[in-house]
């Protein structure tokens, strides 16, 4: 059986991811007037010329956006998995193989005295027990 765990991105980062959106944003619209949108500041490599302060405007506002939904998002939902474990029970008879080995014997035994295992049975599993890493 297979069980599934999921950590989650807390509130606090859901809500530092919205502030930061914000800042990013704000960032680009501060470097943007700083730098102005003459064309005489244009940085040309060999194409058109890059505006830079239409560079970080845009910079600003896409990823500030993608940061102020993802802390949207991760809001609504309690949270973004950011990790997933998955884990694997066994079955409760490869579970109780783990018991202490005398203890296993012991049942063995009863269980061949009672005439539920063949003498065969017995002495086959009674050896499986006894191979088995301690």
């Amino acid at each position: 059986m297979k069980r599934k765990t999921e950590i989650r991105s807390t509130r606090s980062s859901a809500i530092g991811n919205i502030v930061g959106g914000i800042l990013f944003i704000a960032f680009g619209i501060f470097a943007s007037s700083m730098l102005g949108f003459n064309d005489s500041m244009g940085m040309d490599f060999g194409g058109p010329a890059l505006n830079p302060g239409l560079f970080f405007m845009g910079f600003g506002l896409v990823g500030g956006t993608v940061s102020i939904l993802y802390g949207l998002f991760a809001l609504k939902r309690g949270g973004i998995a950011e990790h997933e474990i998955i884990t694997e029970t066994l079955p409760q008879q490869e579970a109780q193989s783990d018991e202490d080995p005398a203890e296993q014997l012991r049942k063995l035994k009863a269980l061949a005295d009672e005439g539920i295992l063949s003498e065969s049975e017995y002495a086959m599993k009674k050896r499986e027990i006894l191979n088995k890493k301690w």
